[in-house]
């Protein structure tokens, strides 16, 4: 292991250096905690550290090469112009590095085109706003490329441990750079995602089981007795259908206190009340058509009003309120009906034995 740290330390100096490189650019080395990347000129060139993961080891030679393979691969997916090549790091028969030599291959670096440093996300956050309709056209890109990829043999509970596993190793690395990084605020994001991973894990589990509930409530409720059936029915939803029996008790006995209906009571008296009223305007209307036309207003509503009796204004007000009760009544009607719907779904749950809702005592 020392050897290969070595070997790796060597290499790491070789790529510093601007004589390893055509033309001899400036370079800029970029250190993670997987890998370096060294800027040079119009190229970038990436290259895997010797460390090893519960899920990675690229203590091997031949394992950085395969999974430099596999992100050339992978990659290209997204941007065919950026990932370019494999480059070999090889060392002479005097132990010389350089880049595309005949000797032993040595390491091996990825070759991508440099990106301008003013669109990286960490310069953007530092002095431009990130627009909303830019973070959608990455997720809209996201999501049609995921929906054509081929899903992974793997269980959702292990996809789950392994993305928890992937924050505890990154939460665990940018601990270790307290001066850089505040350490509160790395925990803070680590709860944070954990949550919400564990969120989307209801949000899958209670997709998986809608089907088999379904199912489920379907059968056993096939599996009932007609009287059984509406024996539940009416314990569950007969008590609401009775706000509608009462409501329609109450608007018939209103009507009959109201007087409608009654041909000898108030209608009548209101009939000859609004008849007598309406006879001088009648007889006004008969000479006003044989007089010569004078201009007037075509309609005297003080005078009109002075005409309506008390009779027919208690009439109408009865009428009213007959309406507003047959209104009221309607719409606890709607609510009995909603109410009586709600119950039956409830019913349907519990027919399959399970518990939505809190029950007595507090138990699910």
């Amino acid at each position: 292991m020392q050897t290969q740290n070595a070997s790796h330390d060597l290499t790491v100096t070789f790529l510093l250096k601007s004589d390893t490189y055509p033309g001899q650019p400036e370079v800029k080395a970029i250190e993670t905690h997987m890998s370096w990347i060294f800027l040079a000129g119009h190229f970038a060139y990436k290259m895997k550290k010797t460390m090893a993961y519960d899920h990675l080891d690229y203590r091997m030679l031949e394992a950085r090469h395969h999974f430099c393979e596999e992100e050339l691969r992978l990659n290209r997916r997204f941007s065919t112009n950026v990932y370019l090549e494999l480059v070999p790091v090889t060392a002479g028969v005097h132990g010389q590095l350089s880049l595309y030599g005949a000797g032993k291959t040595v390491e091996w670096l990825i070759k991508m085109r440099r990106l301008p440093a003013d669109r990286m996300l960490d310069y953007r956050l530092r002095h431009y706003p990130v627009l909303p309709k830019e973070i959608r056209k990455v997720t809209e890109l996201l999501s049609r490329f995921y929906l054509r990829c081929t899903p992974a043999d793997i269980s959702a509970a292990q996809y789950r441990q392994q993305l928890m596993q992937n924050i505890d190793d990154t939460e665990h690395a940018l601990m270790q750079f307290p001066t850089l990084l505040s350490q509160e605020n790395v925990r803070h994001i680590g709860a944070r995602l954990r949550a919400m991973v564990q969120w989307q894990a209801a949000r899958g589990l209670a997709g998986e089981l809608r089907d088999t509930i379904s199912l489920h409530i379907a059968s056993t409720v096939k599996q009932w007795e007609d009287s059984e059936l509406v024996r539940e029915l009416e314990l569950s939803v007969g008590s609401d259908l009775q706000f509608i029996r009462i409501n329609g008790t109450l608007v018939g006995g209103l009507i009959a206190v109201c007087g409608i209906g009654k041909p000898s009571g108030c209608l009548n008296k209101a009939t000859t009340a609004n008849q007598s009223a309406s006879a001088p305007i009648i007889a006004a209307s008969a000479n006003a058509a044989t007089q010569p036309h004078s201009p007037r207003p075509c309609c005297d509503l003080a005078n009109m009003n002075s005409k309506v009796t008390p009779a027919s204004k208690a009439v109408a007000n009865r009428f009213i309120l007959v309406n507003f009760c047959c209104l009221l009544s309607g719409f606890i009607d709607f609510i009995s009906v909603c109410v009586s719907v709600v119950r039956t779904r409830i019913l349907l749950y519990e027919a399959g034995n399970f518990r939505w809702l809190p029950r007595q005592g507090g138990r699910l």
